[in-house]
């Protein structure tokens, strides 16, 4: 038995060190060995802990569905029943995986159930933070802004009980994006210096480049085009080649960069950069391919060459379309309208 226990704690220890190295797929199946063993051995409380891992390594590697069925599977448990805390863990998790399948109410719901338990444990303050995360996520996704706001309120007084510097980084980086999204780009820029300066590219260089990156984004959608944007694309660029991003993450930078461009005016830089982006449509996501034909589209109209926008403009709607972003193919139609007209 003791040669039993001392093997499981030696896979536990793996499968943490994959997962905190990004290798989820090894995490994945370290984790349900260890998750295996602890079951025969009688184990419950590895078994739950290793299980959880599971979901966590479903989570980051896009696998939400699966992710969601090991939560329920957990949440069903008498272990996570007896324990506000496990229950405040899982019920997290659900909501993250609900709120990226676009089950937004149901996200809400189990992130205000999480928030709702008696907590008195030490790991009672991350837990809450990472539940009103959850929350701050589900209730932007479904437009309820001024709600959103009100628990960011909440947020920031967990904050000063926190000493985590990367949890409260992505804490003000949340509430920075809420300011954005209400219109408030002042306090958004304000959040997201306060995020930049607890986040630390030295402890996880992958969220530096992905903080960057969002940051950028949401800046110039308020086009805020300033010096400090631009060393935010910069920092992103770097972080994402030295962390080798993938595709995807590499032309998102490309696009906000261009973006930049056409906000400087600078129409010229703007449509070369755009033109690279689009021509490798196939691997963006159907609304980051909509929105950057819409800036090429309107790049080209800069520099004249208003018959080739119009085209642009043209496939973009046809790009928002299929995403099912039906306020930004109407940004889309009536700047063809308005291109016609002026033509």
């Amino acid at each position: 038995m003791q040669q039993s226990s001392g093997s499981n704690i030696l896979l536990e220890l793996r499968a943490r060190e994959a997962f905190m190295r990004r290798r989820y797929d090894q995490a994945l199946e370290i984790a349900q060995e260890a998750a295996a063993l602890a079951s025969n051995r009688g184990d419950t409380a590895a078994w739950w802990q290793m299980t959880f891992l599971r979901g966590e390594s479903f989570r980051e590697q896009g696998l939400y569905e699966e992710c969601k069925v090991v939560a329920e599977e957990l949440r069903e448990h008498p272990l996570t029943a007896a324990s506000p805390a496990l229950k405040a863990r899982v019920l997290t998790m659900l909501s993250v995986a609900s709120q990226i399948v676009g089950a937004l109410p149901e996200a809400i719901e189990l992130a205000t159930e999480a928030l709702q338990l008696d907590q008195s444990d030490d790991q009672a303050t991350a837990l809450r933070i990472e539940a009103e995360l959850a929350l701050i996520a589900a209730l932007a996704g479904n437009d309820q802004l001024d709600h959103a706001w009100h628990e960011c309120v909440s947020l920031t007084e967990l904050l000063d009980l926190e000493p985590d510097s990367q949890v409260a980084g992505k804490a003000y980086w949340a509430i920075g994006n809420v300011a954005f999204l209400r219109q408030r780009p002042g306090d958004g820029v304000k959040y997201h210096r306060l995020a930049a300066e607890h986040l630390s590219p030295t402890n996880d260089l992958a969220l530096w480049a992905w903080f960057n990156r969002a940051s950028a984004a949401m800046r110039l959608a308020a086009e805020v085009a300033d010096d400090e944007t631009y060393e935010c694309i910069q920092r992103a660029e770097l972080a994402t080649s030295i962390v080798g991003g993938n595709e995807a993450d590499l032309l998102h930078v490309e696009f906000i960069k261009g973006h930049w461009l056409f906000l400087k005016a600078d129409y010229s830089a703007a449509v070369d950069v755009l033109r690279q982006v689009a021509a490798k449509a196939p691997r963006l996501a159907n609304h980051i391919t909509g929105d950057a034909l819409l800036l090429l589209g309107r790049g080209l109209g800069g520099t004249g060459d208003s018959s080739a926008g119009l085209d642009i403009l043209q496939q973009s709607e046809k790009w928002f379309t299929e995403a099912g972003a039906i306020d930004r193919a109407a940004q889309a139609a009536a700047l063809v309208s308005e291109m016609q007209a002026s033509h």
